[in-house]
């Protein structure tokens, strides 16, 4: 499988994730020179060029681009090597599964910066989806 490294990973990533799983092939987009492209441009493009699944960091992304042509495995956080690196054995076998054009997000682990934020993000969707000044929002 060809897997496309997204800009805001660190260069390495790639790199140990083809340590894990030689047989899939890793590049990053600033070795392909498609760094600063939009999210959108940047998988049509990919997809186009034969990539079948990509990486990212950006958990902006499916808010900005919300139907991938392939599947995006999200880490839930982009800030330094050591961060994601512990993350990475957990997306390579999210790319050992057949997974469906879309986004799917890597769990952050209990304890770590990311996942107290995620518990944060959740109190304040539940608090908003039982706010009766938000009727659009499923209970």
């Amino acid at each position: 499988m060809r897997v496309l490294v997204d800009e805001c990973l660190p260069d390495r990533v790639g790199s140990v994730l083809g340590g894990m799983r030689p047989e899939h092939r890793f590049e990053h987009v600033r070795a392909l020179g498609w760094a600063g492209a939009t999210n959108g441009k940047l998988q049509s493009d990919a997809h186009g060029e034969g990539f079948e699944a990509m990486v990212t960091g950006d958990v902006n992304m499916e808010f900005q681009t919300p139907r991938p042509p392939m599947p995006v495995v999200v880490i839930p956080t982009n800030r330094s090597f050591d961060d994601v690196r512990r993350y990475l054995m957990e997306v390579a076998e999210k790319l050992d599964e057949s997974l469906p054009a879309g986004y799917h997000r890597v769990a952050p682990h209990e304890g770590t910066p990311e996942w107290r934020k995620l518990q944060l993000e959740i109190r304040q969707g539940r608090k908003r989806a039982r706010d009766p000044a938000n009727p659009g929002l499923s209970r």
